[in-house]
């Protein structure tokens, strides 16, 4: 009677050890379908130098070692994707643009300069940053310690920022934002060439861009050629002989200032001078021959902020710009309005002040 007991006992023993390798396959296999289930998807991205990037989307976690691709995806929605920015110029202005559009804006990491260890701490998914070429040694050193991806941003013309509005609205998993954002930009382009496609070439106005640098300018490869020319002029140094006018921040000399004769000048945000010292201070007297001077015709953008055209705020400094070279075809444009509505619109809030719209 005991051997039968004991023989009872070894059999349900045995059952007992079969039924739990069954449920730990079953557990486990369970286990790997979720896995599976939670793999984190990706996409494909060429960044705007030709580099190829595997994303994973949503990208959650952002680094912008470059300001102005920020704000484009500010305007696709990714504020709150941005967990590490690198140090903001000009003032207080942005930090309150920024505060007023993302929620976690006082957590993000700030880089006063770029710093694996200082990278580290924002734990990031993704790093944008400026550049033009695929050996830039930052991507390098980014993605050889964090094996993550480097998206190259680089601005030279429109069709830049529409492909950067575009990329960055699929990486946070919001395509149709890029659409959204894409016609508000077009609104305003096409209230500027309604009016700058019925100006024939020789009615066009001939602009020295000026960078902070004085003498430095826009090339013919470079936005602000784009910007000169969508907004109704003509790029003086496009009629220069010498091969440089092909870079994009070639340096003239005075000479060669004076032999192109501008009809206009447009100053980029220049902290130390202004136009009445071209027109008039005794450091610029050379330039006081210029037609552009002569006429009063001398203009500085007056917000590197507001008109930040290497983003989706180009159509606001184009349309500037169509003033200065127009302006009294567009003596009934109120930029403060412009700029208030576009704000709204794009980034749902006032400017300036950046209340809630």
């Amino acid at each position: 009677m005991e051997k039968m007991k004991n023989k009872y006992i070894a059999v349900i023993a045995i059952l007992i050890v079969v039924m739990l390798v069954i449920l730990a396959g079953y557990v486990n296999m369970t286990s790997s379908s979720d896995d599976d289930e939670d793999e984190t998807e990706t996409i494909q991205i060429v960044d705007q130098r030709g580099h190829n990037l595997t994303i994973p989307v949503p990208c959650t976690r952002i680094v912008f070692l470059v300001e102005n691709a920020m704000n484009t995806m500010f305007a696709v929605g990714g504020a709150d994707d941005v967990v590490g920015v690198s140090s903001l110029n000009y003032g207080t202005e942005k930090e309150e643009f920024f505060t007023a559009i993302a929620v976690n804006w006082t957590s993000v990491v700030r880089f006063s300069s770029l710093s694996l260890e200082a990278l580290a701490t924002a734990n990031p998914q993704l790093v944008v940053l400026w550049s033009a070429s695929e050996n830039d040694i930052n991507t390098a050193a980014i993605e050889a310690t964090f094996e993550i991806p480097v998206y190259g941003a680089y601005i030279d013309d429109l069709t830049d920022v529409a492909k950067q509005v575009e990329d960055f609205a699929k990486i946070i998993g919001k395509e149709s934002n890029a659409d959204d954002v894409i016609d508000k930009m077009n609104v305003v382009i096409k209230e500027i060439t309604d009016v700058t496609d019925n100006v024939s070439a020789s009615e066009k106005p001939e602009v020295f861009w000026m960078w902070t640098d004085i003498y430095g300018t826009a090339g013919i490869q470079s936005t602000a050629n784009d910007l000169i020319e969508l907004s109704g002029g003509i790029n003086v140094i496009s009629n220069w002989d010498n091969t440089s006018k092909n870079l994009e921040h070639p340096v003239l000399s005075m000479e060669s200032i004076a032999s192109l004769d501008p009809d206009v000048i447009v100053m980029w945000y220049n902290t130390k001078v202004d136009p009445s010292d071209i027109m008039t201070g005794a450091d610029y007297v050379a330039w006081q021959s210029l037609r552009a001077v002569q006429e009063g015709r001398v203009y500085e953008i007056p917000s590197p902020f507001v008109y930040d055209f290497h983003c989706p705020r180009l159509p606001l400094a184009m349309l500037n710009m169509a003033k200065y070279l127009y302006p009294d075809e567009f003596s009934g444009v109120n930029m403060d309005e412009e700029v208030d509505d576009y704000f709204a619109s794009v980034y749902g809030v006032h400017y300036p002040g950046f209340a809630k719209a």
